[in-house]
């Protein structure tokens, strides 16, 4: 379109750049090239050409939710997936990211094959030798205690 020297100052516009004010229609026809509507009758005109009504059978926010599900699925950590989509609370995030019977029963497999080595043992079960903590969060130094906690008997007395 900046070729043809028109600009758009709309996210929604007809081919040349004018705004489109009422986005429904075009939500029906697009739905209805994607071969996501169904077109029903509902009379006929003076000449005897039917009248048809196209009826979307997706809306915008499925769209919004595949892509949700997708980013998840993908493994692109929650909080990236809500700054792409715009969620700004977790409660609508979660909205949308639907799970069902089938993604928990993908999921659980998933865990088993990553559990399981060739031998069918617990690969995690053998504690790794380390020299060092792993956990670089925590203190190293004994006296800490979290916050909120009573002390443990013996320590602190």
């Amino acid at each position: 379109m900046l070729q043809r020297g028109i600009v758009a100052e709309c996210v929604f516009f007809n081919k040349d750049g004018r705004e489109i004010r009422d986005f429904r229609k075009s939500w029906r026809m697009a739905c209805k090239y994607a071969g996501l509507a169904e077109e029903i009758e509902i009379g006929k005109n003076e000449k005897g050409k039917p009248i048809m009504k196209i009826i979307p059978l997706r809306i915008p926010l499925d769209f919004r939710r595949t892509a949700v599900r997708n980013l998840v699925r993908t493994g692109i950590h929650e909080r990236l997936a809500m700054q792409m989509t715009g969620h700004k609370t977790r409660s609508v995030f979660e909205r949308y990211n639907v799970t069902k019977g089938a993604d928990l029963k993908d999921a659980a497999n998933e865990v088993k094959s990553v559990l399981t080595n060739p031998t069918g043992i617990n690969s995690f079960m053998i504690a790794p030798k380390v020299s060092s903590p792993t956990n670089s969060d925590l203190p190293l130094n004994r006296s800490y205690r979290p916050k909120n906690t009573k002390a443990v008997m013996g320590s602190d007395r």
